[in-house]
């Protein structure tokens, strides 16, 4: 398995060990938990990533090993789904002044525009996919994650 950094450079390709799994719970984040065992010391920093069957996980936290002897590095490395990012970023009314506390009276869709644009802030790729049809409602977002917001 491959793992690359936040650059998009290849830090290692591991073959990890057969107690590794993937974790995919309804409304929860993916996880992908990698066991493996190398002879040296090598750094996962935050943001690395790798691609597992068609989906892109990311190292949000550090990396665990322990080392045994001077030649036995075991790792355990959780990597996270995209959804993680959900959690990690807040929604922002960026008419104004980037406020994290305000009111937005809207329809459905730019509700999700408003939270895809929060997400696009600091990560890529995400879009508005289908969506309902309604008529406007006040929602008061108060220091709220973009998880909790949709």
């Amino acid at each position: 398995m491959k793992i690359y950094d936040k650059n998009n450079a290849l830090i290692i390709d591991v073959e990890p060990d057969d107690g590794s799994y993937l974790e995919d719970r309804i409304h929860q984040t993916k996880l992908l938990t990698l066991y493996y065992s190398l002879p040296e010391y090598v750094e996962i920093p935050e943001g690395a990533y790798t691609d597992f069957r068609g989906t892109r996980y990311r190292l949000e936290s550090a990396q665990k090993f322990v080392c045994h002897g001077d030649r036995n590095f075991e790792y355990t490395v959780t990597m996270e789904g995209p959804e993680a990012a959900l959690r990690k970023y807040k929604v922002r009314d960026t008419t104004i002044q980037n406020l994290l506390k305000f009111a937005y009276t809207a329809k459905p869709r730019a509700h999700l525009e408003l939270i895809v644009k929060a997400l696009n802030r600091r990560d890529s790729g995400w879009t508005v996919g289908g969506c309902i049809e309604a008529t406007e409602k006040t929602v008061s977002y108060n220091h709220t994650s973009c998880a909790d917001a949709l």
